[in-house]
Order: C-alpha cells, then sequence, then structure tokens
C-alpha cells in the first residue's frame, strides 16, 4: 500500500463505546483496502480507547484529545489525514458493505472535489428509509447544493459526503471563530464548498444511518435554538462568499431560521422535565418566541410554500 492512501475514514467520537465497534468493523470489512481510519477520541471517560487498542490492523489511528466538540474533533482529525479523498463517518453508524469500493469507481469515471452519496435511515423500527433522491444521478452545482442544505434535513450532514482532502480544512475566518453544538455537519459543510468546484450526486448506497435516542435528532439542548440563529447567520455569510444573489440568500436564512426554531418550540413542547426543568422551559421558550416575532412580515410572506408544516406551532404562539 503506498504510504498516501486514496481514502482517509474519520470518526469522531464521544462517549460512543457501545457504538464504535460496529462502525469501525463497517471499515474494516470492506473490500477496498486502500484507506486509513483515524479515530478522534474527544475525551472520552468510557471504554473507547480500550475498544481501539484492541483492534489490530495497521490502518487504524486513534488520537486523544481534550474535549472541545465534534467539530473541532473532526478538524483535528482532517488536519492529520493522508488519504486523497475524507469520508466522513459518525461513530454510530456505519458504511455500507462495498461501499468504499463502489465510490473509487465513480470517482474514476466522475472526476469531483465533492461526492454524495446515499444513505439508509435506520430508526430500529423495521425497513431503513432510502436517502438517495434529492439530485439526480450526475453533476451538480455547488450553489445549488447550497440551497437544498438549507432545506433538506439529511443532505446537510457530513454523512454520506466524500471531499478532496484539502476542501476539509477550513476555508473561511467565519467557521474558525464560532463553534456549534447543533449543526455542525452543516456548518462544516457550507465551509468546505469555498473550495469545491465540481459535486457529484450519487444514488449508490453507501451510508447507515442509525436514529437512537443517543442521537443529536433525538435530544433537546438548552443552546440549540441559539445554534440554529448562528447558522442563519452563517447561512448568509456563505451565501454571500458564494456569490449567490443576496435576495435568494436572505430568504433561505429566514426560512431556514423560521423552520428551525418552530422546531424548536415544538421540541421544547414535548422535552421530558427529567431533560429540562419547566423554569427553564419558560425562558427559553420566551427567547425564541421573541426572535420570531421580529421575522413576522417575512413568516406571512413565505408560510404558504415553504411552512406548512410549522404553520400550527407558529399560529399557536400567535406568530403569524
Amino acid at each position: 500500500m503506498n504510504s498516501d492512501p486514496f481514502f482517509s475514514i474519520l470518526i469522531p467520537t464521544y462517549q460512543a463505546g457501545h457504538y464504535l465497534g460496529n462502525a469501525i468493523r463497517s471499515v474494516l470489512d470492506q473490500d477496498y483496502v486502500d484507506y486509513e481510519m483515524i479515530v478522534v477520541d474527544d475525551g472520552s471517560a468510557d471504554d473507547t480507547e480500550k475498544l481501539v487498542e484492541s483492534i489490530c490492523d495497521a490502518r487504524l489511528r486513534y488520537f486523544s484529545i481534550a474535549h472541545g466538540g465534534t467539530q473541532n474533533a473532526r478538524y483535528w482529525g482532517a488536519k492529520r489525514a493522508r488519504g486523497k479523498y475524507l469520508v466522513f463517518l459518525d461513530a454510530d453508524d456505519e458504511l455500507t458493505p462495498y461501499a468504499l469500493r463502489n465510490i473509487y469507481a465513480r470517482l474514476l469515471q466522475y472526476p469531483c472535489d465533492l461526492y454524495i452519496g446515499g444513505m439508509y435511515l435506520d430508526d430500529g423500527n423495521g425497513d431503513p428509509a432510502l436517502l438517495n433522491d434529492e439530485f439526480p444521478e450526475g453533476y451538480c452545482t455547488r450553489n445549488d447544493l447550497f440551497k437544498k442544505m438549507t432545506d433538506e434535513r439529511l443532505i446537510k450532514t457530513l454523512a454520506r459526503k466524500v471531499v478532496r482532502r484539502e476542501a476539509a480544512q477550513y476555508q473561511d475566518p467565519f467557521i474558525r471563530e464560532h463553534t456549534m453544538s447543533y449543526g455542525e455537519d452543516m456548518f462544516y459543510s457550507m465551509d468546505m464548498l469555498l473550495s469545491v468546484q465540481t459535486v457529484y450526486f450519487s444514488r449508490e448506497m453507501m451510508y447507515i444511518y442509525h436514529l437512537h435516542e443517543d442521537s443529536t435528532m433525538h435530544r433537546f439542548y438548552c443552546d440549540k435554538y441559539r445554534d440554529r440563529i448562528l447558522m442563519s447567520h452563517a447561512i448568509q455569510h456563505y451565501g454571500d462568499l458564494l456569490g449567490i444573489c443576496r435576495e435568494d440568500t436572505e430568504r433561505i436564512a429566514r426560512v431556514y431560521l423560521t423552520k428551525s426554531l418552530a422546531d424548536c418550540l415544538l421540541e421544547l413542547d414535548q422535552a421530558p422535565l427529567s431533560d429540562i426543568s419547566e423554569k427553564e422551559k419558560v425562558r427559553i421558550r420566551s427567547e425564541i418566541v421573541n426572535v420570531l416575532s421580529k421575522n413576522v412580515p417575512a413568516i406571512r410572506r413565505y408560510s404558504d410554500k415553504y411552512l406548512p408544516v410549522q404553520a400550527e406551532i407558529l399560529r399557536r404562539y400567535r406568530i403569524c
């Protein structure tokens, strides 16, 4: 094997030792072998280190760093990657069988800076859903991807993305100056687009995304709504840098902010008191409603076309 492999599989992990073994095994079981696997342990206190050390494979590299969040761990690993392309894998997910072989073949046939494959969404309740139809098979523009990324829940994740190593290095000071606990995948993806010229969308399945009680999609963070507000600013910032029409960028940012904060209100209403006190619920709810109330004209303008699902929760709080 060459000293610089074709793929670097990047797995950031924090307190996920009970899932990590399956993620690692899904890589080791691939029939394509020209890769390295980088596990970045973001300060876990579980048995993550012991688990990784029990696996004897020269392609597996383990690093333990002080806890700084997924965004920091992922970037830390990207800086140390040697592969031509980075494959992002969460510690609680898996690659599909033959994923690397299929991706390699596609990249040879359709050279690109960013490759996006299909994904199974597994909620553990039956047959996984197939997610591979956001675009037709083929090349798409990075600006089209940017617009889709802010609207489609799962295309914004780093799961199912394979990118040239150079594009995974931070491109703009904005991402160096801000961190997110929720939405860091989309944040990183937007920054990568600054150095991406060609994007290829494939319907070939490559990733298994597991939904479970520990998933970020299932948890309510007290500061999640603040990350959503920051993300709306990031959308406008990166939209400007990508040369997207300012009117389009502002619409995308406002629709994203309204959708995401309305979802936060719904999650807040459903969050058990074991996760958050009633007093804290009232405080956060008031702050979210205050932000949304300042966007009422835009909400009314976009609600019918872009916000049909969120309309009920917005009416409940008399925002539209």
